[in-house]
């Protein structure tokens, strides 16, 4: 990444470092929820995932044959979990993550959904 502009923010409560908009790893807003990229290559990475309310979800992704969505760190008090994720999609471009999000979104929102709910019940 020669010659590329580091650009920086807060995601929720991450910070996030990555490049310039010309040359920004994927990004990709679907039904609300936008996903981005800590780290991507090829066929795996690190994403966030900010929902409607701002909150954040983080995956482990991969591209691969064989499907799969597991829990790799339970929701908490500051996001709404890790998952571990493989779809038979690529995910290189803009596109390509607008479709691995809305893939996605049928396990991921529910998830959201029922975080968010038991925060606000615990706030009350």
């Amino acid at each position: 990444m020669v010659g590329r502009s580091p650009q920086r923010g807060m995601v929720g409560r991450f910070y996030v470092v990555g490049v310039s908009d010309e040359t920004a790893y994927p990004r990709a807003e679907v039904g609300g929820f936008v996903m981005g990229m800590f780290v991507s290559y090829a066929d795996c990475g690190d994403a966030w995932v900010e929902a409607p309310d701002g909150s954040v979800g983080t995956l482990i992704w991969e591209t691969g044959e064989f499907p799969y969505f597991e829990v790799s760190i339970e929701p908490g008090e500051s996001q709404w979990g890790t998952y571990a994720v493989q779809l038979p999609l690529p995910l290189t471009t803009d596109a390509e993550a607008a479709a691995y999000l809305a893939a996605l979104l049928p396990a991921l929102r529910p998830r959201w959904a029922e975080w968010a709910r038991d925060r606000e019940r615990c706030s009350d």
